[in-house]
C-alpha cells in the first residue's frame, strides 16, 4: 500500500521530470545541437501532456481518489512507461523510442478502459 501511495503522489511530478530528463540527456548531452534537439524540444512537451493525461485518468477514478493509492495494474503500466523513458534518456536506441510511444498509447487506452469500467460499476450500483 505504501508503494502504491507513493506512486500516486509521484505521477504528476514525474510527468514533468521524465520528459525533461529525456530533453536534457538526449537533446543536449548526447546528441548535441542540431535537428535532433529541435525534435526533442517538440516531442517532450507532447510526452508531458500524454503522461499528465494518463495520470489524470488514474486520479479521475473514485476508488483511486478514496484510497489515495493507484492499483497494482496501474503501477505496472506506470512503472513500465517511466522505466522506458528513463532508459531512453540514457540510451538513444530507436527501438526504445518506439517502445516508449507504444507504452504511452497502450497505457492511455488501458486507463480509459479502467475509468469506464469503474464508472459503469458505480452506475450499476446506483
Amino acid at each position: 500500500m505504501l508503494l502504491r501511495r507513493a506512486l500516486y503522489f509521484a505521477q504528476f511530478p514525474l510527468a514533468i521530470a521524465l520528459p525533461a530528463w529525456v530533453l536534457v540527456s538526449r537533446g543536449i548531452i548526447a546528441d548535441g545541437i542540431g535537428a535532433q534537439l529541435i525534435v526533442y524540444i517538440v516531442i517532450c512537451p507532447i510526452v508531458t501532456l500524454a503522461l499528465g493525461a494518463i495520470a489524470g485518468l488514474i486520479v479521475a477514478r473514485k476508488g483511486v481518489r478514496l484510497e489515495r493509492a493507484i492499483s497494482w495494474r496501474d503501477a505496472e503500466w506506470q512503472g513500465a512507461i517511466w522505466l522506458s523513458l528513463f532508459g531512453y534518456g540514457l540510451f538513444a536506441f530507436p527501438l526504445l523510442a518506439v517502445l516508449v510511444v507504444l507504452l504511452i498509447i497502450v497505457g492511455f487506452w488501458f486507463e480509459v478502459i479502467e475509468l469506464f469500467n469503474e464508472t459503469r460499476a458505480r452506475v450499476k450500483v446506483a
